[in-house]
Protein backbone atom coordinates (compact mmCIF):
# COMPACT_ATOMS: atom_id res chain seq x y z
CA UNK A 1 0.00 0.00 0.00
CA UNK A 2 1.48 3.24 -0.65
CA UNK A 3 1.73 6.08 1.81
CA UNK A 4 -0.84 9.10 1.84
CA UNK A 5 0.60 11.80 -0.39
CA UNK A 6 -2.34 14.31 -0.44
CA UNK A 7 -3.90 15.73 3.01
CA UNK A 8 -6.27 18.54 3.92
CA UNK A 9 -4.92 19.25 7.57
CA UNK A 10 -1.25 20.22 8.47
CA UNK A 11 1.40 17.53 8.56
CA UNK A 12 4.27 17.71 10.56
CA UNK A 13 6.45 15.05 10.43
CA UNK A 14 9.17 14.41 13.67
CA UNK A 15 11.63 11.54 13.56
CA UNK A 16 14.58 10.39 14.85
CA UNK A 17 17.53 10.81 12.50
CA UNK A 18 19.26 7.53 13.69
CA UNK A 19 15.76 5.42 13.57
CA UNK A 20 16.69 1.93 12.84
CA UNK A 21 12.74 0.86 12.11
CA UNK A 22 12.01 3.73 10.09
CA UNK A 23 14.90 4.33 8.01
CA UNK A 24 15.34 8.49 8.30
CA UNK A 25 16.07 8.23 4.05
CA UNK A 26 12.60 7.15 3.83
CA UNK A 27 11.27 9.72 5.63
CA UNK A 28 13.14 12.11 3.90
CA UNK A 29 12.31 11.23 0.03
CA UNK A 30 8.80 10.58 1.56
CA UNK A 31 8.26 14.75 2.68
CA UNK A 32 8.44 16.43 -0.37
CA UNK A 33 5.71 14.12 -2.07
CA UNK A 34 3.36 15.37 0.54
CA UNK A 35 0.92 18.32 -0.39
CA UNK A 36 -0.62 19.66 2.83
CA UNK A 37 -1.53 23.36 3.81
CA UNK A 38 1.64 23.71 5.86
CA UNK A 39 3.66 20.76 6.64
CA UNK A 40 7.64 20.36 8.30
CA UNK A 41 10.00 17.61 8.73
CA UNK A 42 12.01 17.92 11.75
CA UNK A 43 14.77 15.68 12.80
CA UNK A 44 15.38 15.26 15.83
CA UNK A 45 19.05 14.59 16.05
CA UNK A 46 20.40 11.17 17.99
CA UNK A 47 16.79 10.21 18.06
CA UNK A 48 15.78 6.06 17.61
CA UNK A 49 12.93 4.75 17.06
CA UNK A 50 10.67 6.11 19.93
CA UNK A 51 12.23 9.56 19.90
CA UNK A 52 9.19 11.18 21.69
CA UNK A 53 9.98 8.95 24.74
CA UNK A 54 13.91 9.03 24.62
CA UNK A 55 14.47 12.37 23.69
CA UNK A 56 10.84 14.59 25.19
CA UNK A 57 12.53 18.01 25.62
CA UNK A 58 13.47 17.73 22.05
CA UNK A 59 10.38 16.22 20.46
CA UNK A 60 7.96 18.69 22.40
CA UNK A 61 10.33 21.61 21.23
CA UNK A 62 9.79 20.53 17.87
CA UNK A 63 6.39 19.63 18.16
CA UNK A 64 5.64 23.08 19.69
CA UNK A 65 7.57 24.85 16.48
CA UNK A 66 5.16 23.12 14.35
CA UNK A 67 2.20 23.64 16.24
CA UNK A 68 3.18 27.46 17.27
CA UNK A 69 2.86 28.11 13.29
CA UNK A 70 6.58 28.21 12.43
CA UNK A 71 7.14 28.86 8.53
CA UNK A 72 6.19 25.39 6.64
CA UNK A 73 9.89 23.05 7.03
CA UNK A 74 11.55 25.82 9.85
CA UNK A 75 10.09 24.17 12.57
CA UNK A 76 12.64 22.71 15.48
CA UNK A 77 16.01 21.15 16.07
CA UNK A 78 17.32 19.92 13.02
CA UNK A 79 14.44 20.93 10.44
CA UNK A 80 13.73 21.10 6.84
Amino acid sequence: MAAPREFGVPVHLLHGDSDAHTLTRLVEEYYPTVEAPAKSLVLLPGGGHCAVLMQPAAFLAGLRGCVNGAPSGTSGPGSR
